[in-house]
């Protein structure tokens, strides 16, 4: 099904020139855009937002880094339907993002987002189970945040055995652990149910 953006080229140039013209926007939420080629259309108007603190995005993650270099005082980012490899990932450049508190997207750019921030809050989803040494290089990550994480989400397939085994190493003042499956027949990926604990 195509939106009115496919459909209709000027769509874009609007939707460029309002963006443009909103410098003071502090909440922005886009979920429309279905393909990434219109995305990339539309945020390479070379758009800034300092005041923006609230990015909420769909899946578009692939087309963003330049914009969200330009975002430094960015509070709340969610990019959490972004189904992006830990090896795409790793192509990303970093963003310092010094003044995030809650982060909602894929476990894969934690490394890239996350480091350095005052976060606060962190929702993960992946979209495929990931080797004990990811979870690893996540968690550290996550340890190196300038305040205790106190609440930890994760998505049904980043539940896997190796990844809740490094929580209490990585973040002991965790105050919220909510650990979410999807379906009541999800298994945690390692986990065989003939083994009791």
């Amino acid at each position: 099904m195509l939106s009115p953006i496919d459909l209709f080229p000027s769509m874009i140039r609007l939707l460029q020139s309002t963006l443009k013209r909103l410098c003071f926007l502090r909440l922005l939420y886009i979920e429309i855009i279905p393909r990434a080629s219109v995305m990339k259309a539309i945020f390479d108007a070379n758009l800034t937002f300092p005041f923006l603190s609230y990015l909420r995005l769909g899946r578009i993650c692939q087309v963003l880094p330049s914009f969200l270099r330009s975002l430094s005082n960015l509070e709340y980012l969610d990019i959490g339907s972004a189904d992006v490899s830990i090896s795409d990932a790793k192509k990303y450049p970093s963003c310092l993002f010094p003044r995030l508190k809650k982060y909602v997207g894929s476990a894969s750019f934690i490394p890239r987002y996350i480091s350095g921030c005052a976060i606060r809050t962190v929702l993960i989803g992946c979209f495929r189970p990931w080797p004990r040494a990811h979870w690893v290089e996540m968690m550290a990550c996550l340890s190196q945040t300038t305040v205790s994480i106190e609440q930890f989400s994760v998505g049904s397939l980043a539940l896997q055995v190796d990844m809740i085994l490094t929580i209490p190493d990585y973040l002991p003042d965790l105050r919220v652990l909510d650990l979410m499956q999807r379906a009541a027949n999800e298994q945690v990926c390692g986990y065989y149910s003939s083994i009791i604990c």
